[in-house]
């Protein structure tokens, strides 16, 4: 049991180091791996306006930011010592 666990820890480790690759791989690439949104420029009420508003783009683009950001809090690791909420927050910060 003893042995398992420090195999797993290692592995634990080795997991780490992978995700951080791609983690770090995926923040430099980001803007260019987000959905492409069609935009388009409409005359109403008398006035020149986005459509969709500008507002929802804004919000449906944070979200997907936000999304990849935080991949780090859900990853799940194969040792006791990454099943603890933080393990692999580490990442976020280097």
């Amino acid at each position: 049991k003893d042995l398992q666990s420090a195999w797993r820890v290692h592995w634990d480790h080795q997991l780490y180091k992978a995700l951080e690759y791609q983690y770090h791989r995926g923040l430099e690439t980001l803007n260019e791996m987000l959905p492409q949104v069609n935009v388009s420029l409409v005359f109403k009420q008398r006035r020149l306006q986005f459509e969709p508003p500008l507002e929802e783009i804004r919000t449906a683009h944070y979200k997907q930011v936000k999304d990849f950001l935080n991949l780090p809090l859900v990853f799940k690791g194969v040792s006791d010592v990454s099943e603890k909420a933080g393990f692999f927050r580490g990442m976020m910060d280097s």
